[in-house]
């Protein structure tokens, strides 16, 4: 039986079921389920009001692709202004590359050891 089947199965039985039965299952998973709820800390609160407010005044929400377009822009910036240099494609794979096998390293060498 495919999940999504036992999923909705499971859903109708809990909606219909007897208030012993749903306290049970309750019961069962209680620390799955309250592990799963957030805690929001009151900067992260305080930071969604603000933005929330700021919507609501009229404010403009950004999307992901201004953002995105806006961190290009300001890069692009920096670079022509000569506050950050940039890499030669050559030394940037040259980084890759030895990154890449350093991590290789540090993954399968203990592997091989056994």
């Amino acid at each position: 039986m495919r999940i999504a089947t036992i999923r909705q199965k499971l859903h109708r039985f809990i909606e219909t079921a007897e208030e012993k039965k749903v306290k049970a299952i309750y019961t069962l998973f209680e620390d799955e389920i309250t592990q799963d709820e957030w805690e929001y800390t009151d900067e992260f609160k305080a930071e969604l009001d603000r933005r929330f407010s700021y919507y609501k005044h009229g404010g403009k929400m950004v999307s992901a692709k201004d953002a995105d377009i806006y961190e290009m822009d300001k890069r692009f910036k920096e670079l022509e202004s000569g506050k950050v240099m940039g890499l030669k494609l050559e030394d940037l794979t040259a980084r890759a590359r030895q990154a890449n096998k350093t991590r290789k390293r540090k993954n399968y060498e203990p592997l091989m050891q056994k």
